[in-house]
């Protein structure tokens, strides 16, 4: 499982924005940080603070690398999903 060390952060922002067009001000506003706290988030060295746990499972649902769950779109109003083999 992947941990929250500045590296797995840098790369997990960087294919999240990739992907997604997401600024990284945008990204830490969806996060709960502060834009500087994210920066602080990425850095290697002294300056380095680790991201929360609770955070890091966000980021994890957000670049769909989480390991036991995903986010779905929801759907409108009055409509169900179709489930399978029930």
């Amino acid at each position: 499982m992947l941990t929250p060390t500045a590296k797995n952060v840098k790369k997990i922002v960087s294919e999240l924005q990739t992907r997604s067009g997401i600024t990284q001000a945008e990204l830490a506003a969806l996060l709960g940080v502060s834009e500087s706290g994210m920066k602080k988030n990425m850095m290697d060295g002294a300056s380095h603070r680790p991201m929360s746990g609770s955070t890091w499972q966000l980021l994890l649902l957000l670049s769909d690398k989480h390991p036991q769950y995903r986010l779905v779109d929801r759907l409108p109003v009055g409509r169900q999903r179709q489930t399978y083999g029930e």
